[in-house]
């Protein structure tokens, strides 16, 4: 199942990328989706639901912030 991260700018989505790949987490950079509401850039780091967690408490030891992460399911993304 895929989530997506939602960055501010697309420096803190490049950013994210490398740090993640440098901690065993695949990820890709990709344009958010226009189902996606919120106040940010169009880019957002798709990665594995499962590292979703690891991904944010990686992030946040680095300063890399985000503004919102979201799941999808069905056939529409829900924030998580």
């Amino acid at each position: 199942m895929s989530c997506l991260i939602i960055f501010k700018s697309i420096t803190y989505a490049q950013n994210a990328n490398r740090l993640l790949g440098r901690n065993g987490i695949n990820s890709y950079l990709i344009r958010k989706p226009s189902a996606i509401i919120a106040n940010s850039c169009g880019y957002a780091l798709k990665i594995n639901c499962p590292d979703i967690e690891r991904a944010k408490v990686l992030m946040g030891k680095s300063g890399i912030n985000y503004i919102s992460c979201w799941r999808y399911k069905g056939n529409n993304w829900y924030e998580i």
